[in-house]
C-alpha cells in the first residue's frame, strides 16, 4: 500500500515537472481526497499560485483548511496568509498562532513582525522578541536578525550576539568600511 502511494505521489510530481498539469491535478486530487497531506498542500499551492490551474484562492483556502484538520503547520500558516490578504485579521492571527504552536518558524517570525510593528495587534516588543527568539531557535535567519536588532534598538545588547549579527549591524550603520582577509581570519578595518 505504501509503495503504491509513493509511486502515485512520484508520478504526480513527474507529471507536474513535465508540464502535464491535467494529469498531475487528477492524481494530486485523488491523493488529497484520500487525506494525503503532501498532496493536499501541493494541490492548495497549485490553486493559490495559479500554477498549472486557473488561480483560485477560494479553492486554495478549501484545501489548506483540510490540511489544518490534520494539524499541519504549513496549512495553518498558508490559511493565515490567505485570511490576512482578505483582511480577516482575527482568523489570520488564529491561524498563525496555531502554526506557531506547532513550531512552524515562519509563523513565529510573522507574529514577531506583527508585535514588533504593531500590525493587527498592540505593539509589544517583549512578545515580538519571544516569537523571534523561538523562530531563531528553529533556525530562522531573518527572525534571528530581527531579534538582535530589537535588542540593539532597545539597549539590551547581549554578549551572546553572534559576531555575524554584530558585523551586519555595523555594516548597516556604516562603521565598517573595509574587510581584510588573512587566510581564515577576518580583520575589520574601521
Amino acid at each position: 500500500m505504501e509503495d503504491e502511494y509513493i509511486s502515485e505521489l512520484t508520478q504526480a510530481a513527474s507529471y507536474f515537472d513535465a508540464g502535464n498539469f491535467p494529469e498531475a491535478l487528477k492524481l494530486y486530487m485523488k491523493l488529497a481526497e484520500q487525506g494525503d497531506i503532501t498532496a493536499i498542500n501541493f494541490l492548495a499551492w497549485m490553486f493559490y499560485s495559479g500554477t498549472g490551474v486557473v488561480k483560485n484562492v477560494e479553492s486554495a483556502a478549501y484545501w489548506y483548511k483540510k490540511s489544518t484538520f490534520l494539524d499541519d503547520p504549513y496549512g495553518w500558516f498558508m490559511l493565515g496568509d490567505i485570511r490576512e490578504k482578505e483582511s480577516n485579521v482575527e482568523e489570520a492571527l488564529r491561524c498563525y498562532n496555531n502554526a506557531s504552536d506547532l513550531w512552524f518558524s515562519p509563523a513565529m517570525y510573522r507574529l514577531g513582525c506583527f508585535y514588533a510593528r504593531g500590525k493587527f495587534v498592540k505593539k509589544d516588543i517583549l512578545k515580538a522578541k519571544h516569537y523571534f527568539k523561538e523562530a531563531t531557535n528553529q533556525g530562522h535567519f531573518f527572525a534571528a536578525r530581527e531579534y538582535h536588532v530589537l535588542n540593539i534598538k532597545h539597549g539590551k545588547i547581549s554578549e551572546k550576539i553572534p559576531s555575524i549579527f554584530a558585523f551586519l549591524y555595523n555594516v548597516i550603520e556604516g562603521s565598517i568600511v573595509a574587510i581584510k582577509t588573512e587566510g581564515k581570519d577576518f580583520r575589520f578595518l574601521v
